[in-house]
């Protein structure tokens, strides 16, 4: 069973559902509100485990987080790299949704940030253990750079969200092989709004490919997949479903996409491919189905994408 590593946010969703999102100084009155678990690392670890991998998670947790320790456990993923503050809240995310599926997110990160350098060394023998490692930055700097450079170090394949996007440290870039943006992440990492012009995006990754990263892998949203390394990209259009919201879209395609890497061939960029159609078929099954958590497929009918 592929082997995969999460370190990652964990949160308590509130979802309000509204006609139109609103605008700068409006009110609305929504059409409705769910809660739910979230947060992108604990959605991607479910995405991988519903996917049918091993999957372990690292993170942080305030001490209102029990609920969401034995959620993890539901969900047959190890927690013992899970760790829980005394004095700070579990993170948590407002998240407003329209009916043509688009969402507006305001994420409180709180105890996801205070995961410590001393926390994640205590998840190497994680690290170690697993066939690929993933992060995104909604926990810290310091602790998504340690995670990645111990798993490349390790000979794992490293996968870097980078999101809430900021300026990439060349440490953390040298640890990553493949770098995963959605289409606003990619605009403020190259400089230059995202446009179907794929040449003229694909000019502008040189300098990450020198860093050291091995592919971009640009989620697109309705447009498809921009997948990218230094000789050339292939962009593999999505497809049609009639989103009802997009809020897990891109954890889901993540924690997807790494439990269909071929681990014997995956530098290749023709051996992605695969990996890249099945998540997004997964993905698409997930917009079409409300909330982020409660969106994902079962097992039982994950195999079938």
């Amino acid at each position: 069973m592929r082997k995969i590593c999460v370190l990652g946010s964990i949160n308590i969703d509130t979802t309000y559902y509204v006609s139109a999102l609103p605008q700068v100084g409006e009110s609305v009155v929504p059409t409705g509100r769910s809660s739910s678990p979230g947060g992108k690392g604990f959605n991607q670890a479910v995405a991988a485990r519903r996917a049918g991998c091993q999957v372990s998670f690292v993170g942080k947790l305030g001490p209102d987080g029990n609920s969401l320790i034995d959620l993890l456990s539901q969900e047959g993923i190890d927690h013992s790299c899970t760790f829980q503050d005394s004095d700070i809240p579990t993170g948590s995310c407002v998240i407003i949704t329209d009916q043509e599926g688009r969402n507006m997110l305001l994420v409180d990160v709180a105890a996801n940030k205070a995961i410590t350098a001393a926390e994640i060394e205590k998840s190497y023998p994680l690290i170690e253990g697993c066939d690929v490692a993933v992060t995104q930055l909604e926990t810290n700097m310091e602790a998504a750079t340690l995670f990645l450079e111990h798993a490349k170090a390790c000979g794992k394949v490293t996968v870097l969200n980078p999101a809430p996007v900021t300026d990439l440290p060349d440490a953390l870039l040298k640890s990553t092989d493949i770098l995963v943006p959605n289409e606003t992440e990619l605009a403020y990492l190259i400089g230059a709004p995202v446009t179907d012009h794929y040449q003229l995006l694909y000019s502008k990754m040189a300098p990450f490919f020198d860093a050291g990263v091995k592919f971009f892998l640009v989620t697109l949203g309705d447009k498809g997949v921009l997948l990218c390394d230094r000789y050339g990209f292939d962009h593999l259009p999505a497809q049609k479903v009639a989103a009802v919201d997009t809020t897990a879209a891109g954890d889901s395609f993540i924690g997807a996409f790494v439990s269909r890497i071929s681990l014997s061939s995956w530098e290749d960029r023709a051996f992605l491919h695969p990996a890249i159609s099945y998540a997004q078929n997964f993905a698409g099954y997930v917009v079409q189905h409300p909330g982020a958590y409660r969106s994902m497929p079962p097992v039982s009918l994950a195999d079938s994408f």
